[in-house]
């Protein structure tokens, strides 16, 4: 049934293309089309399109057709959901304040993002320098890979002795973990660079283990070569490296920090206690407030 449901959804979607907006006179100037009234502006069709950019102005004309269509699809089929009051269920209520949440959170990370300072010319040379194996004297790998979505704690402690990717196999089959084999590339300018050095310390024909997209990669090191990346190029991908890093550490730890300083306002019901790890949880008892954060 839900199949059908979500066939017959895409089946409106498209009736829905052919059709044009209904309502008073033509729109103009900032308002690029009305839905039953209800005005839809340049504003809107531009965080529709969220940056995208075609090659050429014809393209780009219809990259805005087909964005400005999405929304009016939008709004036709949210407007039918609640002209049959499908939004006075109270799990409607539930999923929009889960989604209005989660949209002021994505707004707060770009607004702590946006204050960290871009690192200095100097701090990207000293990066450049102080890790030659993404630099100086790149390191690039050719690699043979297990991809494996999904792989338990238990396996993976398994794996650990080891030693090639034909065992490796071997043993993901055994436990009846998806997987299959590719061949891949690491690039130290582009990847941790602490990995990078572990990597080119390893023995020859070593297995190691990489995390992946929730999942795992099992390599085993085909090729390795060395491709010096100097100069402005190097000092710019090094500035980008650690822009990256400042705004992740700098976002986790002031949401991190909010999340502490906030515990004290929590109660639990008893049967409901924190995890350990909960923020501002320093071993709390089950049930009752969650421990005031440290001044």
């Amino acid at each position: 049934m839900r199949s059908a449901g979500l066939i017959a959804v895409a089946g409106m979607a498209a009736l829905l293309s052919g059709c044009g907006s209904g309502g008073g006179g033509t729109p103009t100037g900032q308002v690029v089309a009305t839905v039953d009234g209800q005005e839809i502006t340049a504003n809107e069709l531009r965080m529709e399109l969220g940056g995208a950019k075609a090659p050429n102005p014809e393209a780009q004309k219809e990259l805005e057709r087909r964005a400005l269509q999405s929304i009016v699809n939008r709004k036709l089929l949210a407007k039918a959901a609640t002209d049959q009051k499908l939004d006075q269920a109270p799990e409607f209520a539930m999923q929009k304040a889960k989604a209005d949440e989660l949209v002021a959170i994505s707004a707060l990370e770009r607004k702590l993002a946006a204050a960290v300072p871009q690192p200095s010319k100097q701090e990207a040379e000293r990066y450049v320098s102080d890790h030659p194996d993404s630099f100086a004297q790149r390191k690039l790998f050719v690699v043979d890979q297990v991809v494996a979505p999904g792989v338990p704690p238990a396996v993976l402690q398994e794996m650990q002795p080891l030693k090639t990717l034909d065992q490796v196999e071997q043993l993901l089959t055994q436990r009846g973990v998806p997987h299959q084999r590719a061949v891949g590339a690491i690039d130290g300018a582009t990847s941790d660079p602490e990995m990078v050095k572990k990597i080119a310390a390893l023995p020859a024909g070593e297995v190691f283990v990489v995390p992946n997209q929730g999942g795992v990669l099992i390599n085993q090191v085909r090729e390795a070569r060395t491709d010096p990346f100097t100069g402005d190029r190097a000092v710019a991908v090094a500035q980008q490296m650690l822009r990256q890093r400042k705004t992740s550490e700098a976002v986790r730890n002031q949401m991190q920090q909010i999340a502490t300083q906030g515990a004290s306002t929590v109660k639990y019901n008893a049967d409901y206690g924190p995890p350990a790890d909960a923020p501002g949880n320093a071993g709390a008892p089950k049930g009752g407030t969650a421990p005031a954060a440290a001044k």
